[in-house]
């Protein structure tokens, strides 16, 4: 069929409406808007047709469906009429963190020297403080934490080797912690020559203060690798 028979099939009362003298694809674009402007409760029950086929499909399938639109995916979260253009932000965000998850992961572990970096010199700060007394140079403290820390890397990179190279799941791991702990300890006693006693008491504080610090410093650097991802 030619344009102008598809046109003479529209009713003579809908097209006296319109200009005449338009293409058939311009006509069935306004009849369309002014359809969907009368009535935009089937507008949205359109839009609900298709939240709730989206929400039958796989997490994973969604997010990577380019066909899926930035305002589907919205309102697949329920965030469709929110003003907030920051949770609006974080919606998109998150399509991307589900989308791109394993160079994500990937991408967060690239900033994990960084913050192991960091804990050095904090670490240090606790051996300052917890043995002020003994009237070393702060970077003494830094020097034998970074002994430490790089017997530490050392031994789980190898027990992670040995733990995904002969599938035992986590005992070279466990291996690995034992020992890196019983070293460290062993360094206390031997740099600070201080009783078993009260190295074990320094020891156990400055692990449970550290490992909440290690804590906070991993919840800032994910914060930061989703900000910049």
């Amino acid at each position: 069929l030619t344009d102008e028979e598809l046109l003479q099939m529209i009713p003579e009362k809908i097209r006296s409406h319109y200009p005449t003298g338009i293409g058939i694809d311009s006509l069935l674009i306004m009849i369309e808007k002014e359809r969907l402007h009368i009535n935009p409760a089937r507008e949205s029950n359109a839009q609900d047709s298709v939240t709730a086929e989206l929400r039958r499909r796989p997490l994973k399938d969604i997010v990577q469906d380019e066909s899926v639109s930035d305002e589907m995916w919205l309102r697949f979260l329920r965030l469709e009429n929110t003003q907030d253009e920051n949770t609006r932000k974080v919606g998109l965000k998150l399509r991307k963190l589900l989308a791109n998850e394993a160079y994500f992961v990937s991408y967060a572990f690239k900033n994990l020297p960084l913050m192991m970096l960091l804990a050095i010199p904090i670490f240090a700060l606790l051996l300052k403080v917890l043995y002020i007394r003994h009237g070393r140079y702060y970077i003494e403290h830094v020097i034998h934490a970074l002994h430490i820390h790089s017997f530490g890397y050392l031994l789980y990179s190898l027990a992670t080797i040995l733990t995904y190279t002969l599938d035992t799941d986590l005992l070279f791991i466990f291996l690995g912690f034992l020992c890196v702990t019983l070293y460290a300890y062993w360094s206390f006693r031997r740099v600070y020559r201080q009783g078993r006693f009260k190295t074990l008491i320094k020891f156990f504080f400055i692990g449970m203060v550290y490992f909440n610090l290690l804590m906070l410093l991993l919840i800032g650097e994910l914060y930061f690798s989703v900000i910049l991802f």
